[in-house]
């Protein structure tokens, strides 16, 4: 049979308190990477993108 280690103990994490700092720092470079592997779509496709975009939210 498995092990029937409690859900909460398997996930908990190792940091005992939030530090904004370092939250902060991880969201910063998170969007950073993301920004800087970004690649262009092209002029037609973004402009059918900004051209329908409020079509999509209002759906």
């Amino acid at each position: 049979m498995p092990s029937t280690t409690p859900t909460i103990s398997l996930y908990k994490s190792d940091e005992s308190t939030f530090n904004d700092a370092k939250f902060a720092s991880v969201v910063s470079n998170f969007y950073g990477t993301m920004l800087s592997n970004q690649i262009t779509l092209g002029n037609e496709i973004e402009s059918v993108i900004a051209g329908s975009l409020w079509d999509i939210y209002v759906d």
